[in-house]
């Protein structure tokens, strides 16, 4: 297993383990531990869902700058926890996110990545 698929995948446990302990995001984390079990399985269809997931990401941050313009529906508010985060901290979630998606985007186009999905073994049974 590449080093680059060890190190999405640990960030993804630690996500989905986040997200469960607030309970926040619920289903969000269930994908992502069936997205993470079908990386582990070298599923060919995990490198497609991998992609998939990181175009949807890349979309969507590439929507902050409207949503963050926008005065009385901020993105912002999407943000607010029960702890009360200054603006500064909202900035430094949406910059880890960034960093955390263009990490995403070069996993899932990486040729050695692409290669490791390359499953030799059929279990056809009649073949």
């Amino acid at each position: 297993m590449p080093k680059s698929i060890i190190a999405l995948l640990l960030c993804y446990f630690a996500i989905t383990a986040a997200c469960l302990i607030k309970q926040v995001a619920v289903i969000f984390s269930i994908v992502l531990i069936v997205l993470a079990i079908a990386i582990i399985g070298k599923q060919k269809a995990a490198l497609l869902m991998l992609r998939v997931f990181t175009g949807l990401q890349v979309l969507a941050i590439s929507f902050l700058p409207y949503a963050a313009s926008q005065a009385n529906e901020s993105i912002f508010k999407l943000l607010e926890l029960n702890l009360s985060i200054s603006t500064t901290a909202e900035y430094t979630i949406l910059g880890t996110w960034t960093l955390f998606c263009i990490f995403q985007v070069w996993v899932s186009i990486n040729q050695n990545v692409a290669k490791w999905f390359k499953n030799k073994n059929t279990f056809n049974v009649v073949g």
